[in-house]
């Protein structure tokens, strides 16, 4: 559906300029690339934009994030007794093994839950800030990037490559928000 009439805005998808060519001179000439793991995201990357990742299913997707990058992994509740997976858990195998919705909730018996505007919009604020260089991480907001990047990495996050940490980090805000879940 077509979004409202808004000063600044260009409804790209319904709009008079959408062609292949274009989809890639957006992706390619973007500040940076606010998306999920679909295909698109292979351009930005590809022309080396910046990527802000939302909604991220496990590893899978975090093989081609580079140090310039964020993301938002989707958190997870087991279906037979309500308990929230924590971070490392979701991030490696077997749920990193999946590649839909459904298998998350046919085969590992899972609720997949979406990103919230909240987060999304804070992974969006802190990428702006890295980009114009205000960003300030806190002594405790890189202990947690460090703590969460050592303990996927101990599980093998990057499928077939043991002890490799994941280049890129998770959003600050999310991760101070779930510090609960890390582990």
């Amino acid at each position: 559906a077509p979004m409202p009439k808004m000063t600044q805005v260009i409804d790209y998808a319904h709009s008079e300029y959408k062609s292949d060519w274009m989809d890639v001179f957006l992706c390619a000439s973007a500040k940076f690339m606010i998306a999920t793991s679909s295909g698109p995201v292979t351009v930005s990357y590809i022309f080396n934009v910046p990527i802000a990742m939302t909604n991220n299913l496990p590893a899978w997707d975090n093989t081609h994030l580079s140090k310039q990058d964020l993301f938002l992994p989707r958190l997870m509740r087991r279906k037979d007794n309500g308990q929230m997976l924590n971070l490392v858990e979701l991030m490696t195998s077997p749920y990193s093994m999946g590649v839909g919705d459904g298998m998350y909730d046919n085969i590992f018996n899972v609720e997949v839950i979406p990103n919230t505007d909240w987060e999304i919009k804070s992974i969006c604020i802190e990428m702006m800030d890295i980009l114009d260089g205000s960003i300030e991480y806190s002594e405790s907001d890189e202990e947690l990037q460090e703590i969460f990047k050592r303990e996927t990495a101990a599980k093998e996050v990057m499928m077939g490559f043991p002890n490799t940490l994941i280049p890129s980090r998770i959003g600050k805000d999310f991760l101070y928000q779930h510090k609960g879940l890390l582990v």
